[in-house]
Parts: structure tokens; C-alpha cells; sequence
């Protein structure tokens, strides 16, 4: 057969490959269990109170690959909880293979070269999750963070909420899977008449679905920018979303160009969207373009 013979048009549906982030106790291992058939390789003790299949805690970066290696793919959802914890194991793993009484922790390496050896690791890691990713979902869930972010286009550097990570392995987790899932409470802000600001919620919970200046998220589903914080309305949004329909592709396009932090990039693309008009194709390309752009 030829290689012309073998190219492929249309959807590729394949199962889901997400991770979903959020503070402590806001039901992410949760969301987790709620997927088909679900079996967890838990770093850390989320799932105590869970009726779920789980592997053992694992000790070391070595037992973790051990379990991959050794999963029935008769369950149909791998859920890693959590990669933060998992990100420790490899430190230590780095750690321990250096054998220098001199270096205890990944800072000890210098300049940086502790994580880059660690960075093996997550792609070692990731080799495993790709192979698995064709027969069933994965869901990976981690704690997050306020990363200060020193943008050229902002005066001042500002707060935004990601992955507990270090830079590294965050970068490689947003490149690989196709959702970056923040889960948070609903916050609503009141200013007073003294001028102070006072923050309330009714506990509300909201998964975001594409990024802000103040998070971190990322989905190519189609999924719309914000959702309740469940299983069942991120199966219904995904059943929901349609690539084909121009409106919500306009739509999503749209949310992404506000997303942008430069001005430029924002003319250029508004430009491009405005001549581009119904044609699929060149929405499509835009759409992915600005997904790149927004990594």
C-alpha cells in the first residue's frame, strides 16, 4: 500500500486524555472514579473513602512503571492520582541513581540538571501512557498552584493558577494530553463601603475548560468555557460539542483570541477570522493555530 493509499480524513474519536487540576478538596479524585470502569495507581491517599479498584501505593518511580506495565486493560480508565506526588517519587528515583552522598535532594544536581534528569523520567513515564491511551481514557489529576507570570505586554507580574509542577514536567503534561481541566469554587467578588473587597460562594463548583490571564486550561473537544464541576456535564458538554458546527467553532475562536496576550497576535488573528468566514478548513487551521499559540 502506498502512503498516499493511507491517508485518513474525518474525526479521530479516541478515548479521553485529560488532566484535571484544582485545590485540595474539591472532588477531583472523584470526577476521576465517575469514569467507565476506572482503576486508580494512587501516589497519594485520596481514594480511601472511594469504592474504586486501586493498585497499591507505589514507593518508588520504579513500582510506578511496574504497575503500568502491568495493568488488565480490562478496566477502561487509568486514573494517576496524583501527579504532584508522582513528581516526588521521580526526585527521589534521580536522586538515588546518582549515588553521590552529596546530592540528597533534585536542587542539590546545580544549574538546573536535576530536572533535566528527572524530565527522562516524565518522558519514560509518558511512553507507558501513550500506549495505553488508544484502549482506554487516562485521567490525570493534580494539585495546583499561584505561578507568578512576568508577561512583556503587563506592566506588573500577576498570579495565575496551574499545575503543582515543576516548569518542566508541566510543559510536557499541557503538550501531551487534550484537556487541561481546572476545577474551582465559584467566587463572587462585593466591594463594600469602605472600599474593601470581600469574596463569597455557595460552593458552587466549576470545571474551565480554555485558559485566562489567571489559569491555566486547554481542551480540543470543543467543550465550551466553563462548565459545572461533574462527570455527567463533561459528557454532556463533549456529546454536545460538534467540530463541524461553524457557530460553536466561531464561537471557541473567538474565546481563544481574547485569551491572547498580545495585541498584535489578536489584530492578526481577528483578521484572519473575519476573512476566513464560513470555510471549515480555514477556521480549523485558525482554531489549532491559536491552541499553539495558547500553550
Amino acid at each position: 500500500m502506498s502512503l498516499k493509499e493511507k491517508i485518513t480524513t474525518g474525526i479521530i474519536n479516541k478515548p479521553f486524555f485529560i488532566a484535571v487540576y484544582g485545590q485540595a478538596g474539591i472532588g477531583k479524585s472523584s470526577f476521576g472514579a465517575a469514569f467507565p470502569e476506572p482503576i486508580f495507581l494512587p501516589t497519594e491517599e485520596g481514594t480511601n473513602q472511594l469504592n474504586v479498584a486501586r493498585f497499591p501505593k507505589p514507593t518508588s518511580f520504579t513500582e510506578v512503571i511496574e504497575m503500568l506495565n502491568e495493568l488488565p486493560l480490562t478496566y477502561k480508565t487509568l486514573v494517576i492520582d496524583s501527579l504532584d506526588h508522582l513528581e516526588t517519587l521521580i526526585w527521589r528515583a534521580c536522586v538515588a541513581e546518582a549515588n553521590d552522598f552529596k546530592i540528597k535532594t533534585i536542587e542539590d544536581f546545580g544549574y538546573g540538571k536535576g530536572y533535566v534528569i528527572a524530565g527522562d523520567k516524565w518522558k519514560q513515564f509518558f511512553d507507558k501512557l501513550n500506549i495505553l491511551r488508544d484502549s482506554m481514557n487516562i485521567v490525570l489529576i493534580c494539585h495546583s498552584q499561584f505561578k507568578t507570570v512576568n508577561d512583556p505586554f503587563h506592566a506588573q507580574p500577576f498570579d495565575r493558577n496551574d499545575l503543582k509542577l515543576n516548569k518542566s514536567a508541566s510543559s510536557l503534561i499541557k503538550e501531551s494530553v487534550d484537556a487541561i481541566l481546572f476545577a474551582t469554587f465559584e467566587v463572587h467578588v462585593k466591594t463594600e463601603k469602605s472600599g474593601k473587597s470581600k469574596a463569597f460562594g455557595d460552593g458552587k463548583r466549576i470545571l474551565y475548560t480554555e485558559g485566562r490571564p489567571w489559569f491555566e486550561a486547554k481542551n480540543r473537544y470543543g467543550l465550551p468555557h466553563s462548565i459545572p464541576f461533574s462527570y455527567e456535564s463533561f459528557i454532556d458538554a463533549y456529546k454536545k460539542a460538534d467540530p463541524s458546527n461553524l457557530d460553536g467553532l466561531i464561537q471557541s475562536i473567538n474565546a481563544k483570541i481574547l485569551s491572547l496576550a498580545s495585541s498584535e497576535q489578536k489584530k492578526a488573528a481577528e483578521k484572519f477570522l473575519l476573512e476566513a468566514g464560513k470555510d471549515l478548513k480555514k477556521l480549523t487551521s485558525a482554531n489549532n493555530r491559536l491552541d499553539i499559540l495558547l500553550n
